[in-house]
């Protein structure tokens, strides 16, 4: 298996996933928004296709304005298993990436999701609002009663609200 050799950064906003391709962090963030997470402990997910192996080494989302309680990100198969997830981890640090390692592994092409959950209402992200038609068009799904984030996924339809998180290749953001 030929795992790429470049730093690769995948994300929510990326040509990977729902938005345009990202060169730097600071291109995500500047179609993005702080908002508050609109319901405690649901899980929002968003899809993503990887081309080729790529060894996944840390994870990440993009804090907003305010930081409050405790976020769980990971990523899942297209039918709703977990692969990994980061586990509840303290949200630190307004306005910037936080990003959390996990233990390396190689994710294979083929069609993913991300996963974020939140535990609280007042804690801020950076997202996208497309609304929720676009949302459904886009493939974003959420669960409720979803902290920490479960084994299996049940994808529900989506209100709109897609939080930047990602993937990184490297072992930080």
């Amino acid at each position: 298996m030929n795992i790429t050799p470049t730093p690769i950064l995948i994300c929510t906003q990326s040509f990977y996933s729902i938005g345009v391709q990202c060169d730097v962090l600071a291109s995500i963030v500047s179609s993005a928004a702080s908002a508050a997470y609109p319901s405690a402990n649901r899980a929002h997910y968003a899809p993503f296709i990887v081309h080729g192996a790529i060894l996944v080494q840390t994870l990440f989302w993009y804090n907003g304005a305010t930081v409050s309680g405790n976020v769980d990100i990971g990523l899942y198969s297209i039918d709703g298993t977990r692969l990994v997830s980061t586990g509840s981890t303290v949200q630190s640090g307004t306005s910037v990436a936080q990003s959390v390692a996990v233990t390396s592994f190689i994710l294979p092409p083929g069609a993913y999701f991300f996963a974020i959950s939140c535990d609280n209402t007042t804690a801020t992200f950076m997202r996208s609002n497309a609304g929720a038609q676009i949302s459904r068009l886009l493939g974003l799904a959420l669960q409720n009663t979803a902290f920490p984030l479960p084994a299996t996924a049940t994808f529900a339809a989506t209100g709109g609200y897609s939080p930047v998180m990602g993937l990184s290749t490297r072992s930080f953001v």
